[in-house]
């Protein structure tokens, strides 16, 4: 008679046991390192609060160095604003319980969907750059493709939560969440903005992966989605061809000029407010090549620091959503603000350093725009707010309790 596998009676341990009692290949991807010893979210979550406000100075300390001539003031006090209400969300932000947040994780990636859609109609979006992308009512302006940006992390975290072991069953449980990820991409697209659309692709499926989709439904579907994608975009909008054509030939007149201003930093710089590049050698210094801008004024030294705080954003977001592994929402939230925010300055980066094509993707907390700061603070805010409420041991003990209570109303459904 053969002997049993060793880990046979294991594997049969029902899924209303209590996470620390089951073997670590039974446990779902945020519970898989508990039992050792995790890092306190709520403090993590701090110095992800304190990156943040880092980068947000950084960016007002540059807004007047960057501004054209004879508009510094100008631009620095518009800056600011952004900047003071960017720090207003943050604080609201932190004030949202964790519940709250999910009952309106609907309506709200129902709403950034309805400004998508909105932002199409002749009249009421404005066209720039190429792309319908903006309100605008006077001075104001509003991105809806930042907006959703949140609301769907938001959405998706709090789908993949409730679904639980659920996120692996193709039908019931991978394509509704693909379902969610697709729509504001491709509303995105219809703009046309193709280089948010795929960072938002990038951002739901990381996002949907972690929180426990399977990656083959991901290659099955995006085998079929991506070849579209991208064949609508060649098609039908020129810029998207003109772009991509740079990876193949010379880089754009901005990007090289770009490299130019970086190079000519040195170590040190030549001084905040010294450089020449923004002189009208850089297009769009104040924006999407603010980093450029840095370096020549700031050198190697400045430039360090700033990725310096972009990397401490990511390893404290990172270990927090760690901590959080007895709340499968609040860890997924804490991993999506983050992977977004590490996304989009890895973006920016490699545009700026020429080895992307340029995008339209800013540096978060740092260039100009007040949609992007506001949500960008919004998203940190809710992150942390998340992280606090979860740290405490009532609790993660509730929310371990709901988790047992989900997977024994699904083995009784399964053995009824």
């Amino acid at each position: 008679m053969n002997a049993p596998l060793p880990f046979a009676e294991t594997r049969a341990v029902p899924w209303d046991r209590a996470p620390l009692e089951r073997a670590p290949w039974e446990r779902a991807p945020w519970e898989r390192n508990q039992g050792g010893s995790l890092p306190d979210p709520a403090r993590a979550a701090g110095r992800l609060v304190a990156c943040s406000l880092l980068l947000l100075g950084v960016g007002l300390c540059l807004a007047g160095t960057t501004a054209p001539a004879g508009a510094t003031l100008a631009a620095l006090r518009r800056h600011a604003v952004h900047v003071l209400l960017g720090v207003a969300c943050l604080l609201l932000a932190l004030r949202v319980p964790p519940p709250l947040l999910r009952r309106t994780a609907p309506v709200a990636y129902g709403l950034s969907l309805l400004l998508l859609a909105l932002v199409l109609v002749p009249g009421l979006g404005v066209v720039e750059n190429h792309a319908r992308r903006w309100f605008r009512a006077g001075a104001l302006s509003f991105q809806p493709s930042e907006f959703a940006k949140l609301a769907g992390v938001v959405f998706l975290a709090d789908l993949a939560a409730r679904k639980g072991e659920g996120m692996r069953d193709f039908r019931r449980g991978f394509l509704p969440a693909f379902a969610g990820l697709l729509l504001p991409a491709a509303l995105v697209l219809a703009e046309p903005d193709f280089g948010t659309a795929i960072y938002l692709l990038l951002v739901f499926t990381a996002l949907l992966a972690v929180g426990g989709a399977r990656i083959r439904h991901f290659l099955v579907a995006l085998a079929i989605a991506a070849p579209l994608f991208v064949a609508v975009a060649w098609s039908k909008f020129d810029h998207v061809r003109a772009r991509l054509a740079t990876l193949a030939g010379r880089p754009t007149y901005q990007v090289e000029q770009s490299i130019v201003a970086l190079g000519s930093g040195g170590i040190l710089g030549r001084g905040l407010g010294e450089g020449e590049m923004k002189r009208g050698f850089v297009p769009l210094g104040h924006n999407d090549f603010v980093f450029s801008i840095l370096g020549e004024e700031t050198g190697l030294v400045g430039a360090l620091l700033v990725l310096g705080l972009f990397g401490a954003i990511l390893h404290a977001g990172l270990r927090a959503a760690q901590g959080l592994q007895g709340n499968p929402f609040a860890s997924l939230l804490v991993f999506g603000v983050v992977f977004a925010i590490g996304l989009q300055a890895a973006i920016n980066l490699a545009v700026v350093t020429g080895l992307a094509p340029p995008k339209g993707i800013s540096l978060p907390f740092v260039s100009a725009g007040g949609t992007s700061i506001a949500v960008l603070a919004t998203g940190v805010g809710l992150a942390a707010s998340a992280a606090r409420a979860s740290s405490s041991p009532a609790a993660v003990g509730t929310a371990e309790g709901s988790f047992r209570t989900g997977h024994t109303d699904r083995k009784e459904n399964r053995d009824g």
